[in-house]
């Protein structure tokens, strides 16, 4: 139990801004290769899309309070873990999420978002729910985390009503998947002890540290030069 919790200090700010720091360049990524006008819709899509970030993020910390209460050094406080804040309340914050992300969805954005929508809900969920837990899969646990966290975005907001699709925008949907799974490799590296601590035998489990991060820049690499192309070939075709 730590001596003292400061919600925004030790939770929040890390949390929800340090990890989420990816989300207003997604977002101008998307717009960008979809050509999706500010309008309306455009808006609604955004607000979708961080509700589902914030509701990956919040299911993750409910299903890993145990695991993070023993983690002392975690770059966060985990206010499950130590019984800070009820489980319970969590939950219904989560369900409040899904009905706000469904909803605002389907009203707005019509039916194929809302599936897009109900996709990253389920998959964020699937990946750290502890009965099935895709996290702890080798390899599913970087393509489901490159997809509900940003390939699914780009394709919401191809299929907004005014948004159009290009050679630009599948290039653009392959970048986004490996920057996303880029950043699945490099937070396996980041807490590859603490993983090994609880048991969790992910990707980096079975490649090791080092290859691991090895890995993750290789990816990286690949995503700058694929947005590089698409974005030239979007403002000089």
């Amino acid at each position: 139990m730590p001596a003292a919790f400061n919600p925004v200090k030790d939770y929040l700010y890390p949390r929800y801004i340090k990890d989420v720091f990816y989300f207003p360049f997604l977002i101008i990524i998307a717009v960008f290769f979809t050509k999706s006008p500010l309008n309306i819709s455009v808006f609604v899509a955004i607000v979708v899309n961080l509700f589902a970030t914030i509701f990956a993020f919040l299911i993750n910390d409910i299903e890993d309070r145990e695991d993070d209460a023993k983690s002392p050094g975690k770059r966060f406080i985990n206010p499950f873990g130590y019984g800070i804040w009820k489980v319970e309340l969590g939950w219904i914050a989560l369900v409040m999420i899904v009905l706000l992300t469904l909803g605002m969805s389907f009203v707005f954005n019509g039916t194929l978002p809302a599936l897009i929508a109900f996709s990253i809900l389920l998959t964020g969920g699937l990946y750290s729910w502890k009965k099935l837990r895709l996290k702890n899969i080798p390899v599913l646990d970087i393509s489901t985390h490159a997809y509900f966290f940003a390939t699914s975005t780009v394709l919401y907001f191809s299929l907004l009503p005014a948004s159009t699709w290009s050679h630009a925008t599948w290039l653009t949907l392959i970048a986004v998947f490996l920057a996303s799974a880029y950043g699945d490799l490099s937070n396996e590296y980041r807490d590859f002890e603490d993983d090994r601590k609880s048991g969790l035998k992910n990707s980096a489990y079975y490649l090791g540290k080092k290859p691991t991060q090895a890995l993750a820049y290789l990816l990286l690499s690949l995503s700058t030069v694929l947005i590089a192309i698409g974005a030239i070939s979007q403002i000089f075709k």
